[in-house]
């Protein structure tokens, strides 16, 4: 099982701490009345020998039952208790596999067959066929295909630009190599990094830095680490978050409140989709008047795991 699914670990968490909330908040003598808590401690009492008396459960739970009763010295308080969260964390691992299985048939039910390690070499428009640098083919009815990204006409035009225009900058201070005082945001230059809105976001800062030092004639700062945060939307109310930069590839874990989230990195999670949803609105109205956001340029690993 894949235990580092944010949706059901999210739910399974969030099941086990409502009981446990539930048990806690009780008053005293109400959880050994619960459910069949009585006379399960009833049949624990009588030992190792009488576990045939437990024939409507699995084998295994006699023994956790008898074990709980010795482990609390026979009180009847603390054995409910301890077997309330006991069962509660069965009963959240039932979650999670319920969510396994529904994520095992995501793919089937969006109709999706995966082919990974397809490097295209040529496509046979004519029998409607890709086929692989190690001449695999595959069959077509709609063939949608990325082209070489390459920078604007207008600096193919200018003549700043390298064989795919793109103006050759610094990739951590964003000064352009052949002309000092020419800055470089977004799309524009050939910085090894993503070209999403985000990066552009994230060169503002570091660029605005930069020039203003420029005309108080100190040395441009290397602050742009090549940051890329992306929310993609994977279907079903789902999505999922990247964080990445020069050196650190897209890594697991909780953004941007470490060990809390409430986004789950490189994992799929309805509270991702519903962060791109809250962030459209907030780039519409928010960022495009000039506000701002509580983040740094810069990418923290604080929260992500390897």
């Amino acid at each position: 099982m894949n235990i580092k699914n944010p949706t059901f670990k999210l739910i399974a968490v969030l099941f086990f701490l409502t009981r446990l909330i539930f048990f806690i908040a009780s008053p005293y003598d109400i959880v050994p009345g619960y459910g069949d808590y009585w006379n399960f401690y009833n049949q624990a009492q009588l030992g190792i020998p009488f576990l045939h008396f437990w024939t409507e459960f699995p084998p295994l739970f006699p023994f956790i039952s008898r074990m709980i009763f010795l482990l609390v010295n026979g009180s009847e308080s603390a054995y409910s208790y301890v077997l309330a969260l006991v069962i509660s964390l069965f009963q959240a691992g039932t979650i999670a596999i319920f969510f396994h299985l529904e994520e095992k048939l995501h793919l089937e039910k969006k109709g999706i067959s995966l082919l990974s390690d397809f490097n295209i070499s040529e496509v046979d428009a004519g029998k409607n066929k890709i086929i692989s640098y190690d001449q695999k083919e595959l069959d077509y009815d709609l063939l949608v295909s990325v082209p070489t990204n390459m920078g604007a006409e207008v600096i193919e035009r200018s003549n700043m630009g390298d064989e795919l225009n793109f103006v050759p900058t610094h990739k951590n201070t964003l000064q352009t190599k052949k002309w000092e005082n020419v800055w470089i945001i977004g799309d524009a230059g050939n910085v090894p990094a993503s070209k999403a809105g985000s990066v552009a976001h994230f060169m503002l800062d570091v660029v605005i830095e930069n020039i203003l030092r420029a005309i108080e004639g100190l040395e441009p700062l290397p602050h742009f680490d090549g940051h890329a945060n992306c929310f993609i939307e994977s279907g079903f109310d789902k999505g999922i978050l990247i964080d990445f930069n020069y050196d650190v590839e897209p890594l697991p874990g909780k953004y941007p409140l470490p060990g809390f989230g409430p986004f789950s990195l490189l994992q799929e999670s309805a509270a991702n989709h519903w962060g791109k949803m809250t962030f459209r609105w907030l780039y519409w109205n928010v960022l495009l008047k000039g506000g701002e956001l509580p983040f740094e340029s810069q990418m923290s690993m604080a929260g992500k795991w390897q």
